[in-house]
């Protein structure tokens, strides 16, 4: 008997792009799918297109809740969601007609999630260019729940394009109200893992467009990516203590990414900076002497340690400024 699986669309504001998003999952060819579409509390068209595609297809189940961010949307298609496998697309991205059959055939009794190769796909003058593919296309890797938690860990993968068992996300939600929010349960979910497939077949294709989440202008909401890198430190240190180095790293690229922002407008993250510059304070010897850390990355460690310590935060801006003018 065909397995059933729960395809979950969180919807705001893509009237644009949903009517491709969900055309595509009408297209699988794995046919056993409830579909369960969010409208977040879209102001725009969303809701009237969910209800019209609704009236064509019976698989097809709307939700309309206020809007609550991408979070809040995942926990309410999980907490209707009936399928004995849950996937995740974002509504701007859109899957291959084959997606879910060629997940599904990975799928046996040992194995917990399968997760395909996905497409960074850009528009230009019109036209759809593919710029990247996740994975090596024909690979196929099989990992153990410590593999799989290191890959997330030096990767940073997202939730999408992975089909799950359901009964991994039985007591596991996403963190409402926060951005960055696959990090936050991503290493939760592996830790119930005795197998994941990785497949190097292209499922998934993430269009980069203009004010999403990952491409809007930088604010203190990034700080989630911080917060959720110090907790799950703390997490691999109580329960994987193998995996620390991985852990440690991830933090590092999270702190000198956000600190290289805000020692740009310290008035504006006064707060932030404090967290920042502690945790540098704290772990720079044992993130300069980590096996993954690469020697651009020592060179940046060691130069907004010396900003840090040495209180040249002044000078940093008047440089960058001018480098700004030089671009």
């Amino acid at each position: 008997m065909s397995k059933l699986v729960s395809v979950i669309v969180p919807i705001y504001k893509v009237e644009e792009y949903l009517p491709r998003c969900v055309d595509s999952i009408l297209r699988q060819t794995h046919r056993e799918l409830e579909i369960i579409l969010v409208d977040d509390g879209s102001p725009d068209g969303c809701g009237a297109i969910c209800e019209a595609y609704a009236r064509k297809d019976g698989r097809i189940r709307v939700i309309h809740k206020p809007n609550g961010g991408l979070s809040d949307a995942r926990n309410a298609g999980l907490d209707i969601a009936t399928g004995d496998y849950v996937y995740f697309l974002d509504s701007d991205d859109w899957i291959a007609d084959d997606a879910i059959a060629a997940l599904i055939s990975h799928m046996d009794g040992s194995v917990d999630i399968v997760m395909g190769c996905a497409v960074d796909v850009q528009e230009k003058d019109g036209q759809l260019i593919e710029t990247a593919f996740s994975v090596p296309v024909g690979t196929l890797r099989q990992m153990d729940r410590i593999e799989a938690m290191r890959d997330d860990l030096l990767g940073g993968w997202a939730a999408w394009n992975k089909l799950y068992k359901r009964a991994l996300f039985r007591t596991i939600r996403f963190p409402v109200g926060k951005i960055n929010e696959d990090e936050a349960i991503l290493l939760h979910v592996l830790a119930l893992c005795d197998s994941v497939v990785q497949l190097g077949h292209p499922t998934y294709y993430y269009f980069l467009r203009p004010n999403s989440i990952t491409t809007s202008s930088f604010s203190e909401k990034k700080m989630d990516w911080f917060h959720n890198c110090v907790s799950n430190c703390d997490f691999i240190r109580t329960h994987y203590p193998q995996l620390m180095p991985e852990a440690e790293h991830r933090l590092m690229g999270a702190t000198l990414y956000l600190l290289q922002f805000m020692l740009l407008e310290p008035k504006r993250f006064s707060g932030q900076l404090t967290e920042l510059e502690n945790c540098l304070r704290t772990n720079h010897r044992s993130m300069s002497r980590n096996p993954y850390t690469t020697a651009s990355e020592k060179r940046r460690l060691s130069i907004l340690s010396t900003i840090v310590k040495w209180k040249l935060a002044p000078i940093y801006r008047l440089i960058y400024r001018l480098y700004l003018k030089t671009r």
